[in-house]
């Protein structure tokens, strides 16, 4: 699935402030890994890709418009309100996220690499058809620009504990347009080809876990999503407290916009619903623990495993 917001000129700090202190402390589950940069326009801000994110570089173009290794300006400056990113979230289904929380360490790479593989693929094709601005009064004209840049941040598990692989990509509104200036992206191509940016995501992850492990999947369903053939239902019903929690939240909102509105309203309505009321629901002070949430994600499991008749493979795939 892919997820989209705008980011503020302070948004920023909370994708650095959930990155661990060290490598002992991710390891042990105290924060997640340290960003890495992405994209075709990297040259433009003097950035290399697969390098990691620094905190004085996230500072400079989200919250100062300023390029991050010589400090000149960006074009204008951000406005107080300025929508200054975006946040592009691509989630794992939960079935690959259950394979990568119980299929022991090597499975977890793969699935892992097979995840950030299909991020980059996603991304790669939004570069392709939504790296963009416009100039002229009123945007009249659309420009082509150097591409785009992301801040890519992996997390590990949902607002509520579960397991849920997922990573934000921190798009700045910045593009260098092929006439040597520095404008905002037009917002309109990112969000005219995000439902196809989160096809090719999910495409590129099923082929991508096919090839590393042999994963087969469940048919498409309508948004593009299949989940791993064979991961028990009831497991992942157990692991989506956060879906239902926000259902459960939206439910007598949603009551009430039914008779107000047509379907393809009613549809865009409950969507927003949802994702603002995920966005606002975050456990403060929560973080992943490595050891004690391990426990409780084989405990689950094994409880759920007794009601299903199936098993884990050796290589981490489950058959019936």
């Amino acid at each position: 699935m892919l997820s989209s917001a705008k980011i503020g000129r302070s948004s920023w700090r909370y994708y650095q402030n959930s990155v661990a202190a060290g490598a002992c402390d991710y390891y042990l589950g105290r924060g997640e890994a340290p960003g890495r940069w992405l994209g075709r326009g990297l040259a433009e801000l003097g950035l290399e890709g697969g390098a990691l994110v620094a905190e004085a570089e996230l500072e400079a173009v989200f919250a100062r418009a300023l390029h991050p290794v010589v400090g000149t300006a960006l074009g204008r400056a951000w406005r107080t309100d300025a929508v200054t990113g975006f946040d592009l979230t691509f989630s794992a289904p939960k079935s690959v996220s259950t394979l990568w929380a119980l299929g022991g360490t090597a499975v977890a790479g793969h699935v892992v690499d097979a995840h950030r593989a299909a991020v980059s693929a996603a991304l790669t094709y939004l570069d392709t058809h939504a790296a963009v601005s416009r100039r002229g009064t009123d945007g009249v004209e659309q420009i082509a620009t150097a591409g785009l840049v992301a801040a890519l941040f992996d997390h590990r598990t949902s607002r509520a504990g579960d397991p849920q692989l997922h990573t934000h990509a921190l798009v700045p509104n910045k593009l260098r347009c092929v006439d040597g200036v520095w404008r905002t992206v037009d917002g309109h191509e990112i969000y005219h080809h995000k439902k196809a940016a989160g096809a090719v995501y999910q495409a590129a992850l099923r082929a991508e876990l096919h090839t590393r492990l042999g994963v087969v999947f469940e048919p498409v369903n309508a948004h593009g999503q299949a989940e791993i053939a064979g991961v028990p239902t009831d497991l992942m019903t157990a692991w989506s407290k956060r879906t239902a929690q926000i259902a459960a939240e939206a439910g007598p909102t949603i009551g009430w916009l039914t008779p107000l509105c047509r379907p393809p309203q009613l549809e865009i309505a409950m969507g927003g619903l949802r994702f603002g009321m995920a966005r606002t629901g975050r456990t403060s002070g929560w973080h992943f623990n490595n050891m004690g949430t391990s426990s409780t994600w084989a405990t689950t499991c094994q409880y759920r495993l007794t009601l299903y008749r199936g098993s884990l493979t050796d290589n981490g795939v489950i058959a019936r």
